[in-house]
């Protein structure tokens, strides 16, 4: 270390010329000495005078350049103080005994302690007792030797700077530097921590050995290849991989290259130079072929290195043999085109999924079974084709087996095909685990087929099971193996009792053995036997039953016989009840005089008798067309009225449509004769116990001579009315004559009545007939004397009570006479009032015959509307709303609305 210079202060600046001035008196002292002794010359004086001047300018020149030289000085030393105290290492000074004389900001810190404690400590404090030898060894160099001495120790470190990995105070490796310093007393020395460093290298060198030891390992070979000079460094494990020996050969790039099986070498040195190139990392499979005429498969990788300008000049990499897994490769490649050989060959649905649910492979049959195509459902969880209410009870299953590794797990469930429906499917799996995968393998079986076999029998056992028929199943000699429970219903016999003996212990006797033997021969022969057997029961009851036997074959060979025999003992019972109704129908049809004829649902003609072929104009029933379908070929109906009926509407189409009537007269027509004729058709369908249409039931009655004498009697009819209608017309005109003021009245309230019974909806007939009562309706007031009926004015309360009994004196006219209509009632009862307020008998509402009702909204129309002696006409209107407003009171509703419908709706006029 330099010594310090002395301070200098610039007060002492007069001094220093004092001095100066001096020094420069002695030096000229000698020289000048005699001049100075004696008087000088005004010459001499001057220029004494100017050196001195000159010597004061340097003098002062000097004292400026010692105070910059002074400031750079203090500088240097601050500078030099920094650069010692902040130094990445510690600087000591230690004596022999190794005592700190000096030491720097970075010592203190790395030793922690306080400079002002650590000087005058010894060194050997901070070191383990294991390490004095080599601090003693060290110190012995540099003073003994005096040459540079360094060792490396592990010191205490302080607790603001712990080692990596160890807690606080735990010790560091320091490396320590001395040399000998300017005195022989003591060295200066160079503290630096190298703790990390150390533990880097530790860790190098660990993780070499590692490296060493993987690749040892992995058998893994070694190179490096130079760029430039082309040469290759092989490991010893490189050669033996190579299937090469080392020997004197230079290793180069050539030599690798020759060592490539030929067939690859093309390839690989083209991947190589392009690696190169591109200056990428290379990777390249190959085979080498060894000495004993084997081939083996290495990979190859490098890696490129760059020199310091950053250009690659070579590369590194390892050798690995992939011979083992590719051999494993090829049987994997072999195993898996023999699996998938095998899954494209057989019906059923060969999978795996990962442990995740996730299908991996699928075999090409799926798209048969589901219609998905493989990759549709490669990649997908299994999860999405299942059945929702399904999927829970799959994934517990499938989790179980993952769980468990269980082995031939088999689950059913529903799988969901492309279009939306579902198969039954049962699966076959089985845990799996290679090459660090595991899942679960297995075949689906499309079970829908069988699915609904099982179903099917199921529904056939339930059907054997609870059929009322009974069920019975031999061996082929006979022996009873099967019985259902309608056996032991109908025979009294339980299986037990019956097992393994011949049906022939329910033989009653009674059943010709031909038949049995005939029996035989067909069933034996594999076909069906139809029949019906007499046999006893076990309370010794006889029963009828009809049976179906047959054989169930086996590859051609009998192996058992089914019978299914029906209980028919009621059956029969009803047949003979059948053929007696039979026999009393065909005697009852044969006296009957009306066609009577019975057909089926399909206009079969079942039963008919002779009236029937009589009426449709055969010679015998044996002429008679037996079919529905023949008849329109022959025959027309039509309506009285001319038209023509539809075949579809002819009475056995009308039953079995389900209707009923009777009375139905049609004309009929021979097409092929020409004859026609008169019938009269009631007809009913036939109902089975369950109300289901099962036939039709028709009969007809020639009723041409009827029809006939109706004419006649038709036409006296008309004859008749015309000469009522006459004698009405005759009588009216006597009440007219009676009472000439209201002439014309009853023609018009009977022409009226019968216009608002026709709105009403009646019938032509009805309104006719009401019109000829409207002729006579006032008939009594042929009893009222003409001079009160055309009184001028007013009548009197006597004469208006006399008036009134003109309804009760029609009713006295007329009620022994024959009409179609009660005309006396209606005649005594057309005043009546809905309110019970007319008369003569005070009826209220509908005790009121409607006819006499009608007659009394006319009456008053036409009176109000017409002129009288008493007053002038008061119009149709004033008569319209005096009916409107009685509604209900004094006129039957319904009828006051018909008139208002003719008047209002329809401009219905009163009659002249």
């Amino acid at each position: 270390m330099a010594k310090k210079p002395k301070n200098i202060s610039l007060a002492d600046s007069s001094d220093l010329r004092s001095l100066a001035e001096e020094r420069l008196k002695n030096k000229h002292l000698a020289t000048q000495y005699s001049r100075l002794s004696t008087t000088p010359s005004p010459e001499e004086r001057l220029r004494f005078v100017h050196e001195l001047e000159v010597h004061q300018i340097e003098l002062e020149m000097q004292q400026e350049e010692l105070a910059r030289t002074r400031v750079e000085l203090q500088d240097n030393l601050t500078r030099y103080t920094e650069l010692y105290d902040f130094a990445p290492v510690g600087y000591l000074t230690l004596g022999h005994d190794s005592k700190i004389q000096q030491a720097n900001l970075t010592a203190t810190k790395l030793l922690g302690i306080d400079r002002s404690r650590l000087v005058g400590m010894h060194f050997k404090h901070f070191v383990l007792p294991e390490d004095y030898l080599a601090i003693d060894s060290m110190l012995e160099t540099v003073f003994s030797k005096r040459l540079p001495g360094n060792c490396e120790v592990k010191l205490l470190a302080p607790a603001s700077q712990p080692a990596r990995g160890h807690n606080d105070h735990s010790l560091r490796t320091f490396r320590i530097e001395a040399a000998v310093s300017d005195t022989e007393y003591a060295c200066r020395v160079i503290l630096s921590d190298i703790t990390e460093q150390k533990q880097i290298e530790e860790e190098l060198l660990e993780s070499k050995t590692r490296f060493s030891q993987a690749l040892e390992a992995a058998s893994a070979g070694v190179w490096e290849w130079h760029l430039k000079t082309n040469e290759l460094f092989w490991s010893d494990e490189l050669w033996q991989l190579s299937g090469l020996k080392r020997g004197g050969e230079k290793q180069t790039f050539k030599l690798w290259e020759d060592s490539i099986h030929p067939d690859d070498r093309e390839l690989v040195l083209q991947s190589v130079t392009a690696a190169v190139k591109n200056e990428i990392e290379s990777q390249v499979e190959y085979r080498v072929c060894y000495p004993d005429g084997s081939v083996h498969w290495l990979l190859s990788r490098g890696r490129p290195l760059r020199d310091h300008t950053g250009k690659v000049d070579r590369y590194i990499g390892t050798v690995i043999d992939l011979t083992e897994r590719k051999q494993a490769e090829q049987a994997l490649l072999e195993s898996e085109i023999k699996f998938r050989s095998i899954t494209e060959q057989i019906s059923e649905l060969v999978f795996v999924a990962d442990s995740s649910g996730i299908v991996n492979y699928v075999s090409p049959v799926i798209e048969k079974l589901s219609g998905y195509l493989p990759d549709e459902v490669i990649g997908h969880s299994f999860i999405e084709y299942l059945a929702e209410d399904e999927i829970s009870k799959v994934v517990e299953l499938f989790d179980d087996a993952l769980a468990h590794q269980l082995k031939n797990q088999v689950v059913e469930f529903r799988y969901r095909k492309k279009n939306g429906t579902f198969l039954d499917a049962e699966v076959h799996s089985q845990y799996y685990h290679a090459s660090g995968y595991s899942g679960v393998i297995g075949v689906i079986l499309d079970v829908t087929d069988r699915k609904l076999a099982e179903n099917q029998i199921k529904k056939l056992s339930t059907i054997v099971e609870q059929s009322p028929a009974i069920v019975l199943i031999t061996d082929r000699l006979g022996k009873i193996e099967y019985v259902n429970p309608a056996f032991t219903q109908i025979t009294g016999y339980t299986f037990d009792e019956v097992k393994g003996k011949n049906p022939r212990f329910l033989q009653s006797g009674h059943t010709p053995k031909a038949l049995y033997e005939k029996l035989w021969q067909t069933i034996l022969a594999g076909n069906i036997w139809r029949g019906e057997f007499q046999n006893r029961k076990k309370n010794a009851d006889l029963y009828w039953e009809r049976a179906v036997i047959s054989a169930i074959l086996k590859e051609d060979v009998i192996t058992n016989f089914v019978a299914i025999k029906e209980d028919i003992t009621e059956h029969k019972k009803e047949e003979q009840l059948i053929v007696e109704s039979r026999g009393k129908l065909e005697a009852a049809l044969a006296s009957m005089s009306d066609a009577v004829f019975i057909s089926d649902t399909k206009g079969n003609l079942i039963h008919f008798n002779d009236a029937f072929a009589t009426f449709h104009r055969f010679r015998n029933k044996e002429e008679c067309a037996k079919t529905f379908d023949e008849y329109p070929k022959f025959l027309e109906a039509y309506l009285l009225s001319g038209e023509l009926v539809p075949v579809e509407q002819w009475a056995l189409q009308r039953a079995l449509g389900g209707e009923t009537a009777t009375g139905v007269e049609l004309r009929l027509l021979r097409k092929d004769s020409g004859e026609t004729w008169f019938g009269s058709y009631n007809y009913a369908p036939i109902r089975n116990t369950d109300g289901r249409i099962v036939g039709s039931v028709v009969t007809g009655r020639d009723i041409t001579k009827k029809k006939a004498a109706e004419q006649e009697i038709n036409s006296y009819v008309k004859q008749l009315q015309a000469a009522m209608q006459s004698t009405l017309q005759a009588v009216a005109n006597v009440v007219e004559a009676h009472d000439p003021y209201t002439a014309g009245h009853e023609r018009r309230v009977g022409i009226i009545s019968a216009d608002i019974a026709r709105e009403m909806g009646w019938s032509e007939e009805k309104c006719h007939y009401l019109q000829l009562i409207g002729l006579v309706h006032d008939i009594g007031k042929m009893s009222i004397p003409a001079e009160i009926l055309s009184k001028p004015s007013l009548l009197s309360e006597i004469e208006f009570e006399l008036v009134k009994t003109h309804a009760e004196q029609g009713y006295q006219i007329l009620k022994d006479v024959e009409f179609p209509l009660p005309i006396a009632e209606i005649i005594r009862e057309h005043h009546e009032r809905m309110d019970g307020s007319g008369y003569p008998q005070g009826l209220k509402g509908e005790e009121t015959l409607i006819e006499a009702r009608i007659l009394a909204v006319a009456d008053v129309l036409e009176s109000m509307a017409s002129h009288r002696p008493y007053r002038a006409s008061l119009g149709i209107e004033e008569a319209i709303n005096e009916i409107e407003s009685y509604r209900g009171k004094h006129f039957d509703p319904e009828v006051v609305d018909a008139v208002l419908r003719l008047f209002r709706k329809k401009g219905y006029q009163l009659p002249a």
